[in-house]
């Protein structure tokens, strides 16, 4: 499945959040922060903004257009997708409740749109998109990129494999480091976590003994 182009582009806004993440447009932070967990799964192949329009109709032969918020199309294990395409539509709660009656309309054309293909649909709020998980993701995100202490990452990986599972401060610690090279470790290994080479149960709000471990590929 090859990914789409967008089906409209998002106006900027002057009472709304809106901007680009990793080339994809968003006209809400809560959006912004559903792309920023899809652009964190590795079983995401892809996503995009505003994939497509539908219509709908609300009276005999008047139709209406509908772009849904976001599809996503997961990767393949041994040539099967993990699962099925999504489309989303991202809403906060109160939007949801004083609006259902007429947003059920175009909500009911999307889920027979995507019956009809094989794909899921489903309707986001701030309680299925925010928790630990974004928490974590927010906070590692501006690592994924930055420059790190090459010269510590071999001593890191070292220390975690010996150890097998250890918090922060663990490694820290079994390294011997100075104050000076203790920040250096620090921000080395908040680079190595983001960038998915030092692995911790992203679900759980990290703290100071928050347990990290390699994964298979650097063990």
């Amino acid at each position: 499945m090859q990914p789409p182009q967008p089906s409209r582009r998002i106006p900027v806004s002057e009472i709304s959040m809106t901007g680009q993440l990793n080339g994809q447009e968003f006209e809400s932070a809560l959006e912004r922060d559903f792309l920023m967990l899809m652009a964190w799964e590795a079983e995401v192949d892809w996503f995009v903004a505003q994939p497509l329009t539908l219509e709908y109709e609300v009276a005999p032969s008047i139709w209406i257009p509908y772009t849904p918020d976001v599809l996503t199309s997961f990767a393949s294990r041994n040539g099967v997708p993990v699962r099925r395409p999504l489309l989303c539509e991202i809403k906060y709660r109160e939007e949801l409740t004083t609006d259902w009656r007429r947003l059920r309309r175009k909500f009911r054309a999307a889920k027979t749109y995507c019956d009809s293909r094989g794909w899921d649909w489903l309707v986001l709020d701030e309680h299925a998109i925010r928790g630990p998980k974004l928490d974590n993701i927010r906070f590692l995100w501006s690592y994924q990129r930055a420059a790190m202490y090459e010269r510590e990452v071999t001593p890191i990986l070292g220390a975690l494999a010996r150890l097998k599972s250890a918090s922060l401060a663990t490694v820290s610690d079994h390294l011997g480091a100075t104050a000076l090279r203790r920040s250096e470790i620090i921000w080395t290994w908040w680079c190595l976590v983001a960038r998915k080479r030092i692995q911790f149960d992203v679900m759980q709000a990290i703290r100071q003994d928050t347990l990290f471990w390699l994964p298979d590929t650097e063990a």
